[in-house]
């Protein structure tokens, strides 16, 4: 047995069953998995990963792809590794989420990166979890990862803040690694843990539009607030 594995076993959050930290019979029980995807601005029914026409103005992102709600188990699991420091969990769950992404329609030209951490959480923190799912989802998709995204300030916590505030938080709070990193692609998935209001991922499409503005952008996260109507 590794000594990581003794000082961490692998017991599931839900019944606490040995190998796995978050088992089948808990994604079953405790778990509400969003087979049935919706527009990211309106909230209402549409085809998986799309926005319905009238809501396209309202937003830079294509469409959002989102594996479960962010309630009860599935919350309990973000907020305890975020705040725990315990990566091995997002590995685990980038894999469920990797095997996920067959929902996802087949793009061409695709590439896959992930929101940037702030620099001070990720030196805190030790990882990043969002860059953590997108590697696993990129593998099992057959498609580059790349880091498309930097952070170029230390942006405050978004939690309670209104429109205005989190869109004045997130001004200038990104920069493109590469003017051309771009050129080779179609098609992008940011993915990241959490759709709250989507305003940190709507800020990341918006820059990289502005570079290339034929580029189809889209989210990819572990979870959505429930509603999850964009702000």
């Amino acid at each position: 047995m590794l000594v990581i594995d003794w000082l961490f076993p692998k017991n599931c959050y839900g019944c606490s069953k040995p190998g796995e930290y978050l088992c089948n019979d808990c994604i079953k029980k405790h778990c509400s998995v969003r087979w049935d995807q919706t527009c990211h601005v309106c909230n209402r029914n549409v085809s998986v990963g799309s926005i319905h026409i009238e809501c396209g103005a309202q937003t830079y992102l294509d469409g959002v792809f989102c594996m479960f709600v962010y309630d009860g188990l599935i919350k309990k699991i973000v907020h305890d590794v975020k705040y725990n420091f315990y990566h091995d969990v997002f590995n685990e769950l980038g894999v469920k989420m990797a095997k996920f992404s067959m929902i996802l329609p087949k793009f061409e030209k695709l590439v896959i990166t992930s929101v940037p951490l702030n620099p001070k959480k990720k030196n805190f923190r030790g990882f990043n979890q969002s860059k953590i799912l997108a590697k696993k989802v990129a593998k099992y998709q057959g498609v580059e990862y790349l880091e498309i995204l930097k952070r170029t300030k230390n942006t405050k916590s978004q939690v309670g803040m209104s429109l205005v505030e989190r869109q004045t938080n997130l001004k200038n709070a990104f920069k493109l690694t590469s003017k051309e990193i771009l050129k080779n692609f179609n098609n992008l998935i940011i993915v990241d843990d959490v759709y709250t209001t989507g305003s940190t991922l709507n800020e990341c499409a918006k820059l990289i539009k502005s570079h290339n503005q034929s580029m189809n952008v889209y989210a990819f996260t572990l979870a959505r607030a429930p509603g999850g109507v964009m702000d």
